[in-house]
């Protein structure tokens, strides 16, 4: 069986860059990584812990722009 994640070090190596190879094209997962949270996916924190993006507060911003976008009605409904 094959991963949906894959992590590699960024160009600076020194940020981790992460994919999700199963659904990334209709998502709004790059609105998340703008902000470096990676909801639903196991991430290494600054201290090199492995904690769970979901609940990481830099998911938050990302939670706030996509409910302005939906207010907006940027957001179908029917999407959601």
């Amino acid at each position: 069986m094959r991963l949906n994640r894959e992590i590699e070090t960024g160009p600076d190596k020194s940020q981790p860059v992460v994919y999700n190879l199963k659904n990334h094209l209709f998502s709004f997962e790059l609105i998340f990584a703008i902000d470096n949270a990676f909801p639903g996916m196991w991430v290494k924190n600054d201290k090199g812990e492995v904690v769970y993006g979901s609940v990481q507060p830099e998911v938050k911003e990302g939670l706030e722009i996509l409910q302005k976008m939906y207010n907006d009605r940027l957001i179908l409904p029917s999407m959601v």
